[in-house]
């Protein structure tokens, strides 16, 4: 009832290292949940009938699986630890609840972080923002390396949660976003809301402010504009 994890318990979080297929980030977090319920008997799992394609079953621990069905009191009851999968629509929202810390994982290793950190947050509850489509496990320098060969020099920043982000010191904040760097561009695959006041409107974002498409993802991803090459482009644009 502290809230206190046990000795050890994230020694077998599993590691993922990059590759251009991926995993989707739900499946990435069903490794997650199934690695550390053995050493945290309180993890519980479960979801609306859908545990097949969101991985969210503990297996082989049937009592810490609690079926949702569609009864929204019974979803409720978990509020200290939401984990949604799949859809972009909930986040504007979710990213307006008070004192709620939104992590959105771009992929299974930010997955694989994202769980201690919503474990070990006491001071308010958690919602884990996952993908059913495969995505890449990142190499996160392509776009900067690609920069870099035109005498560009890029730093990349992945921030998975506004909200744990803006609760560290003002000295960690500009340490990761230097005022002196004023060339800026946030990427997402989400609405732009709330993104300018990181990188300042002078500055430029990569995001969706339509409604969706119907497409495979890589086909979406190449529409929209996330790819190496259009963020190169965008980036030379400000300088």
């Amino acid at each position: 009832m502290r809230g206190d994890m046990p000795a050890n318990w994230d020694e077998d979080v599993p590691v993922f290292p990059p590759m251009d297929k991926g995993i989707a980030t739900c499946v990435a977090s069903g490794k997650v949940m199934n690695a550390i319920a053995p050493r945290v008997p309180a993890l519980i799992g479960g979801s609306a009938d859908l545990d097949p394609s969101t991985y969210t079953a503990l297996i082989g621990w049937a009592t810490s699986n609690h079926p949702a069905r569609t009864r929204s009191i019974e979803k409720a009851r978990w509020a200290g630890g939401w984990s949604f999968a799949g859809r972009n629509e909930p986040l504007a929202g979710l990213r307006s609840v008070p004192r709620l810390a939104v992590i959105r994982p771009c992929d299974a290793h930010e997955t694989a972080v994202a769980w201690p950190v919503a474990l070990e947050t006491r001071d308010r509850p958690v919602a884990l923002i996952l993908t059913r489509q495969r995505v890449p496990t990142l190499d996160r320098r392509a776009a900067a390396s690609k920069l870099g060969a035109q005498d560009v020099q890029a730093r990349v920043v992945s921030m998975p949660s506004w909200e744990l982000f803006d609760v560290q010191t003002p000295e960690y904040r500009e340490a990761v976003l230097p005022p002196s760097v004023t060339a800026r561009l946030a990427i997402e695959a989400g609405a732009s809301q709330g993104r300018h006041r990181y990188v300042g409107n002078r500055c430029d974002v990569l995001c969706v402010d339509r409604f969706g498409a119907l497409a495979p993802g890589d086909v979406l991803l190449r529409e929209y504009g996330f790819t190496v090459a259009n963020v190169c482009i965008r980036v030379l644009a400000m300088l």
